[in-house]
């Protein structure tokens, strides 16, 4: 027979030790990142109360690399009174909209139907990074208590949070969300109408080509973008091409990119002009077989204009310039960052083609934009764009996810090419893995490729900035 107080341990398991808490406090309190680390990762299998407090403290302090990192801990916690804490604070931190943000993402990602209440609740909350947070986590916890918090969301003025109510409901299966889609899908916001076309193959599959063909014709370029993409996902079909092939004309060239990819995909002809694929088309319509695989090679591709090395295939380009004080440093060839990346900026706005828009965004700590809105590219803007960037210093740190917030609300630009002396430093978020959460996020609304130039020669730096443009589909290169 086992003892009793053998028994007794496997009813109610040991807690942590004073040891262990105090290894882990530590670690988390030190400012060493690869300490931090450790200790979130001990607090996180410690899954208590004690460590949920240790990680919270770190979490609610001024630096956000660290804070960043404490985030990968928090969202493990099984504990329920570990996560009743995070509740606490979307109840009850008045002083913090981002921390009861934070706490409502991270309820969402607990899943846990005991919170919905708490969550409704903050359905009301005047914040909208809060309501944007609690629309979505809502979709997670499968309370039929929460349609008619989500219902109500529909006529919210932000279109996210609009959106994320959308998905929400049909996440959750309810019979008022697919009157909230065919509603949503004619959303006064572009950006709305273009993440919810995204969820139609998940959850009106049926529809997925019929409301594509439809979105073709939307006057947002994320809307066409996304219908694009949902009916290359379909079964080729003559209805298709016959809706593809007319839209080569009319969509800008980023949007273009992946339309005439999938056709040639189906088809295995390599045009580049829409008048020969209506040619084609044409005259083979009635006769050629579709079907996927026949090739995807476009022949030699079309000469455009580069930018430190990677191609500009975008007529609505912003560039993000660093002009922090690590600009000031020399690469390995001698050159000065600062002065390389101007030379760079100048080259590539010269080949560009003047039916281009563009704006820069100066960043370090700050964020400066050249104009509110793109500027067509021309001699005139060249050299004031130009005279705007010399005129800045080198000073501060990186704030990486500013600038993409600020660019983020220019939804006219599809293309941002992100140079960076380094790895992020300031900023609500800065670590790659918080960034890319963030931003892929919002381009659910917004469509945007972000390309990414680290002019550095830390991997750790050149890691952070590659993981950002990844997240998007862009592409990345180091230049040092």
């Amino acid at each position: 027979m086992m003892p009793i107080f053998l028994c007794l341990l496997f009813v109610f398991p040991q807690g942590p030790s004073k040891e262990e808490l105090r290894q882990a406090q530590k670690l988390v309190l030190t400012n060493s990142e690869p300490s931090v680390k450790k200790g979130t990762e001990l607090c996180a299998n410690l899954n208590c109360v004690s460590s949920m407090e240790i990680l919270l403290r770190r979490f609610k302090g001024a630096q956000p690399h660290y804070r960043d990192i404490v985030w990968k801990g928090i969202v493990r916690f099984t504990d329920p009174y570990s996560r009743e804490m995070i509740a606490s604070e979307l109840k009850k931190n008045k002083k913090s909209a981002s921390m009861r943000q934070w706490a409502a993402e991270a309820l969402g990602i607990y899943a846990d139907a005991t919170y919905g209440s708490v969550l409704m609740k903050a359905a009301r909350d005047k914040d909208v990074g809060v309501r944007r947070a609690v629309a979505k986590s809502l979709g997670n916890l499968g309370l039929k208590e929460s349609e008619k918090v989500l219902v109500k969301f529909l006529q919210d003025k932000d279109f996210i949070v609009r959106g994320n109510a959308v998905e929400s409901l049909l996440k959750l299966g309810f019979s008022s969300g697919k009157e909230a889609l065919v509603k949503g899908l004619q959303d006064p916001d572009g950006g709305t109408r273009a993440a919810l076309l995204s969820v139609v193959p998940k959850y009106a599959e049926k529809e997925t080509a019929s409301l594509a063909i439809v979105g073709l014709r939307d006057e947002d370029w994320r809307v066409r973008l996304q219908a694009i993409r949902n009916l290359l996902g379909c079964e080729p079909s003559v209805e298709t091409m016959d809706a593809l092939i007319p839209a080569i004309a009319r969509v800008r060239p980023l949007v273009r990119i992946p339309l005439l990819s999938g056709i040639r995909d189906w088809t295995g002809m390599k045009f580049h002009k829409a008048e020969d694929w209506e040619r084609w088309w044409s005259a083979n319509r009635d006769t050629f077989l579709l079907e996927k695989g026949k090739g995807t090679e476009g022949g030699s591709p079309e000469t455009v204009a580069t930018y430190n090395g990677l191609r500009v295939d975008s007529d609505h380009v912003a560039f993000l310039m660093d002009i922090s004080s690590s600009m000031d440093d020399r690469t390995s060839k001698g050159e000065r960052k600062r002065e390389l990346a101007l030379q760079e900026l100048k080259k590539t706005l010269e080949s560009l083609p003047e039916t281009t828009k563009f704006n820069v965004y100066a960043y370090s700590s700050n964020i400066t934009v050249w104009e509110k809105e793109a500027q067509p590219v021309n001699p005139k803007n060249i050299k004031s764009v130009l005279k705007f960037v010399q005129k800045t210093k080198a000073r501060g740190n990186k704030n990486i996810w500013g600038a993409l917030l600020a660019v983020l609300g220019d939804p006219t630009i599809d293309t941002v090419f992100l140079l960076s002396s380094g790895e992020p430093e300031v900023g609500l978020y800065v670590h790659h893995n918080r960034v890319v959460d963030h931003l892929v996020d919002w381009n659910r609304f917004r469509k945007m490729v972000v390309h990414g130039v680290a002019y550095s020669k830390s991997k750790w730096n050149q890691d952070q900035i590659r993981h950002i443009s990844e997240g998007t589909g862009g592409s990345f290169m180091i230049v040092d």
